[in-house]
């Protein structure tokens, strides 16, 4: 976060008028991101056109469920990427179609987790980020018309599917995925809200990176 950076800064500062202005920062700082209103707002510019892409009548080639990582130990996926899986093999049942697991470690144990009888699947565990994930299923993948449909977080959507286009690969984003969205406008402070905070500006400064460097 910002005001953790601007803490870091307070000690090497001299002059009392500029510690002053850095501690009026950080309080704001520390406010304003906990506010429920502030991350539904700036999530939108995330969120801006995706309805465009949402699947419609045409059966995708694929279901890809993109990892969100595992615990510390390596030995369990994390909520979000089980909350991913799910999705997917609802999906996967959906059109009968084959199933994907893309990003590390997670999409190694992810099936293991779960009764995929009737499911073909495809494990893709050498990627360690959303780039690799895309340049690793362009190998794997035979190339077709039909789109990916694509499983991810709401936050992670964008940098995704930019990311697979440039790569070549078409995908398509499920029709609900609206329902996972979190708005509210509530001026109400919440650890949740910061929490959200974070992963946009997380999923901005990955944006810029990607931009910057080629891989979108």
């Amino acid at each position: 976060m910002p005001s953790v950076w601007l803490l870091f800064i307070y000690p090497i500062v001299r002059d009392i008028f500029v510690k002053k202005i850095i501690i009026i920062n950080i309080i704001i700082l520390l406010i304003v991101p906990s506010l429920p209103i502030v991350p539904t707002i700036l999530e939108k510019f995330l969120y801006d056109d995706l309805s465009k892409i949402t699947i419609e009548n045409k059966k995708p080639a694929y279901i890809l469920v993109l990892g969100a990582g595992a615990d510390d130990d390596g030995k369990y996926p994390t909520v979000q990427s089980f909350q991913r899986a799910e999705l997917g093999i609802e999906l996967a049942k959906k059109y009968s179609i084959p199933l994907i697991f893309s990003g590390g470690i997670d999409a190694e144990l992810l099936p293991e987790f779960f009764n995929l009888n009737g499911i073909e699947y495809i494990k893709e565990a050498r990627s360690s980020n959303t780039f690799e994930s895309a340049v690793n299923l362009k190998k794997i993948i035979k190339f077709t018309d039909t789109p990916l449909l694509l499983v991810t977080s709401p936050t992670h959507y964008k940098r995704s599917i930019l990311s697979l286009k440039k790569q070549g690969l078409d995908c398509k984003i499920p029709n609900n995925f609206d329902n996972n969205i979190l708005i509210t406008y509530s001026f109400f402070p919440s650890v949740s809200s910061i929490v959200r905070f974070n992963k946009i500006i997380y999923e901005v400064i990955a944006i810029t990176w990607y931009y910057f460097s080629g891989k979108i």
